[in-house]
Protein backbone atom coordinates (compact mmCIF):
# COMPACT_ATOMS: atom_id res chain seq x y z
CA UNK A 1 0.00 0.00 0.00
CA UNK A 2 1.27 3.37 -1.47
CA UNK A 3 0.92 6.25 1.64
CA UNK A 4 0.48 9.23 -0.21
CA UNK A 5 0.45 12.76 1.31
CA UNK A 6 -2.87 14.97 0.08
CA UNK A 7 -2.35 18.29 -0.24
CA UNK A 8 -5.69 20.87 -0.08
CA UNK A 9 -6.31 23.08 -1.77
CA UNK A 10 -4.91 22.10 -4.94
CA UNK A 11 -1.37 24.12 -5.69
CA UNK A 12 -1.95 27.37 -8.05
CA UNK A 13 -0.42 27.29 -11.61
CA UNK A 14 3.02 27.78 -11.61
CA UNK A 15 4.22 30.98 -14.00
CA UNK A 16 7.26 28.88 -15.57
CA UNK A 17 10.06 31.08 -16.53
CA UNK A 18 10.69 30.61 -20.74
CA UNK A 19 13.52 28.48 -20.33
CA UNK A 20 12.05 25.93 -17.50
CA UNK A 21 8.30 25.18 -19.01
CA UNK A 22 7.38 21.42 -18.16
CA UNK A 23 8.36 19.18 -21.12
CA UNK A 24 5.74 17.33 -23.35
CA UNK A 25 4.96 13.73 -22.82
CA UNK A 26 7.91 11.56 -24.50
CA UNK A 27 9.73 8.98 -23.58
CA UNK A 28 12.35 10.55 -21.81
CA UNK A 29 13.78 9.19 -18.31
CA UNK A 30 14.05 10.89 -15.40
CA UNK A 31 12.47 14.76 -16.77
CA UNK A 32 8.99 15.73 -16.20
CA UNK A 33 6.07 14.80 -17.93
CA UNK A 34 2.62 16.25 -18.20
CA UNK A 35 -0.29 14.05 -19.21
CA UNK A 36 -3.39 15.45 -20.49
CA UNK A 37 -5.74 12.34 -19.98
CA UNK A 38 -7.43 13.44 -17.09
CA UNK A 39 -5.88 16.47 -15.48
CA UNK A 40 -2.74 13.93 -14.56
CA UNK A 41 0.34 16.27 -13.89
CA UNK A 42 3.58 14.46 -12.95
CA UNK A 43 6.66 15.78 -11.86
CA UNK A 44 9.52 15.25 -10.26
CA UNK A 45 11.12 16.86 -6.79
CA UNK A 46 14.55 16.69 -4.75
CA UNK A 47 13.52 17.87 -1.59
CA UNK A 48 15.36 20.67 0.57
CA UNK A 49 14.68 19.34 3.45
CA UNK A 50 16.65 15.87 2.46
CA UNK A 51 18.19 15.42 -0.90
CA UNK A 52 15.89 12.78 -1.73
CA UNK A 53 14.05 12.60 -4.82
CA UNK A 54 10.15 12.36 -4.95
CA UNK A 55 7.28 12.35 -7.58
CA UNK A 56 4.20 14.13 -6.94
CA UNK A 57 1.04 13.27 -9.44
CA UNK A 58 -1.51 15.81 -9.27
CA UNK A 59 -4.90 14.13 -10.10
CA UNK A 60 -7.65 16.63 -10.93
CA UNK A 61 -6.19 18.63 -8.54
CA UNK A 62 -5.37 16.70 -5.67
CA UNK A 63 -1.50 16.07 -5.22
CA UNK A 64 0.15 13.12 -3.65
CA UNK A 65 4.09 12.67 -3.17
CA UNK A 66 5.78 9.34 -3.35
CA UNK A 67 9.23 8.03 -3.25
CA UNK A 68 10.71 6.68 -6.08
CA UNK A 69 10.20 3.02 -4.46
CA UNK A 70 6.47 3.71 -3.96
CA UNK A 71 6.44 5.40 -7.40
CA UNK A 72 7.62 2.11 -9.05
CA UNK A 73 5.18 -0.07 -7.60
CA UNK A 74 2.60 2.23 -8.47
CA UNK A 75 3.81 2.35 -12.17
CA UNK A 76 4.10 -1.86 -11.63
CA UNK A 77 0.29 -2.38 -10.39
CA UNK A 78 -0.73 0.18 -13.24
CA UNK A 79 0.82 -2.19 -16.14
CA UNK A 80 -0.19 -5.72 -14.06
CA UNK A 81 -3.92 -3.79 -14.24
CA UNK A 82 -4.16 -3.39 -17.58
CA UNK A 83 -2.67 -6.55 -19.04
CA UNK A 84 -5.45 -8.19 -16.58
CA UNK A 85 -7.94 -6.21 -17.69
CA UNK A 86 -7.09 -6.81 -21.32
CA UNK A 87 -7.28 -10.87 -20.50
CA UNK A 88 -10.59 -10.43 -19.15
CA UNK A 89 -11.92 -8.17 -21.82
CA UNK A 90 -10.53 -10.79 -24.43
CA UNK A 91 -12.09 -13.91 -22.93
CA UNK A 92 -14.95 -11.97 -22.39
CA UNK A 93 -15.13 -11.07 -26.22
CA UNK A 94 -13.96 -14.41 -27.56
CA UNK A 95 -16.56 -16.32 -25.38
CA UNK A 96 -19.23 -13.83 -26.78
CA UNK A 97 -17.80 -14.44 -29.97
CA UNK A 98 -18.25 -17.73 -29.91
CA UNK A 99 -21.65 -17.91 -27.96
CA UNK A 100 -20.60 -19.71 -25.04
CA UNK A 101 -22.85 -18.64 -22.35
CA UNK A 102 -21.94 -15.83 -20.36
CA UNK A 103 -21.51 -17.62 -17.06
CA UNK A 104 -18.96 -19.58 -18.23
CA UNK A 105 -17.01 -17.24 -19.44
CA UNK A 106 -17.35 -15.17 -15.94
CA UNK A 107 -16.05 -18.96 -14.37
CA UNK A 108 -13.02 -19.03 -16.44
CA UNK A 109 -12.10 -15.39 -15.64
CA UNK A 110 -12.16 -16.31 -11.97
CA UNK A 111 -10.45 -19.50 -12.24
CA UNK A 112 -7.80 -17.31 -14.31
CA UNK A 113 -7.37 -14.87 -11.46
CA UNK A 114 -6.87 -17.81 -9.09
CA UNK A 115 -4.21 -18.99 -11.07
CA UNK A 116 -2.43 -15.84 -11.41
CA UNK A 117 -2.84 -14.98 -7.75
CA UNK A 118 -0.72 -18.40 -6.77
CA UNK A 119 1.88 -17.35 -8.94
CA UNK A 120 1.90 -13.76 -7.46
CA UNK A 121 2.59 -15.40 -4.43
CA UNK A 122 5.81 -17.53 -5.57
CA UNK A 123 8.55 -15.96 -4.24
CA UNK A 124 11.66 -15.45 -5.75
CA UNK A 125 15.26 -16.52 -4.48
CA UNK A 126 17.39 -13.96 -3.53
CA UNK A 127 21.32 -13.86 -4.30
CA UNK A 128 23.89 -12.42 -2.03
CA UNK A 129 24.95 -8.78 -2.91
CA UNK A 130 28.46 -7.95 -3.34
Amino acid sequence: MVRCLVISPPPKPVKWPPRARPLPAAPLVGKAQRLNMANILISGIVAVRNGRPYLQIAIDGKMCQCSMTEARSVARDIERMCARTEADAMIHKFFKVQEFPDAAAGALMIAFRDFRSELDAESVEQTEDY
